[in-house]
């Protein structure tokens, strides 16, 4: 089965926006503003105490 991808980038002065589209849905959006300090890089040790297998995501 072939899904058409397609990247959407929009820049303005107060940030840039970057869409990810699968068969005309919408499967990522990024945001980044440049007065927002990225965490990348960043360890963190915490305690799971819910896994939503629908959404990928532990809590």
């Amino acid at each position: 089965m072939n899904v058409d991808k397609e990247m959407f980038i929009n820049v303005s002065a107060g940030s840039t926006r970057i869409a990810i589209t699968e068969g005309g849905n919408l499967v990522e959006l990024h945001i980044e503003r440049p007065d927002y300090q990225r965490m990348v890089g960043n360890i963190y040790k915490g305690l799971i105490q819910n896994v939503i297998p629908g959404m990928q995501a532990a809590f």
